[in-house]
């Protein structure tokens, strides 16, 4: 006589994906927000930074945020510039590079008879997009290895 034993698949569970996904999601937003605060951390200026995440059934979304509009000025750039800085003024941030140095001099006063080139944006969104885009890709592999791990799924 012969004999079946029919071999069941297990059960999608999509909750450990989800933990996995979120669990990498925040290792990448921690890395972020340390950049970030390398870009402020020589400023007069303190700015905040928040890390959110946020779960749908077909997404997590990581980002870190701040509501400083000097930040967002000097990161994203602008046309024209109404504040004067002093003669030996040197600025603490460096487009395409992570990280804020000392500079010198500062605002002088705001002159709107007298608008100057805007500031050149720094980029730090972009560059930090660059700097992590490999290691986003392989935090989230090892997520799905993770998971798979966790729930007996296995590639074939």
């Amino acid at each position: 006589m012969i004999q079946i034993t029919p071999i069941l698949p297990v059960a999608f569970n999509a909750a450990a994906f989800e933990q996995e996904f979120v669990r990498a999601m925040g290792q990448i937003t921690d890395a972020f927000d340390h950049d970030f605060q390398l870009t402020t951390q020589t400023w007069n200026t303190q700015v905040a930074f928040t890390k959110r995440t946020t779960v749908s059934p077909s997404s997590v979304i990581g980002k870190v945020v701040t509501k400083n509009d000097i930040y967002k000025f000097v990161t994203r750039g602008t046309q024209i510039r109404y504040a004067a800085m002093t003669p030996d003024f040197l600025p603490k941030t460096i487009p395409g590079v992570i990280g804020s140095f000392t500079g010198r001099g500062g605002f002088d006063h705001l002159d709107f008879a007298n608008p100057r080139p805007g500031i050149r944006a720094r980029r730090f969104e972009e560059t930090l997009r660059d700097k992590y885009k490999k290691s986003v890709a392989t935090k989230f592999q090892v997520a799905v290895n993770r998971a798979v791990d966790r729930t007996g799924h296995k590639f074939v």
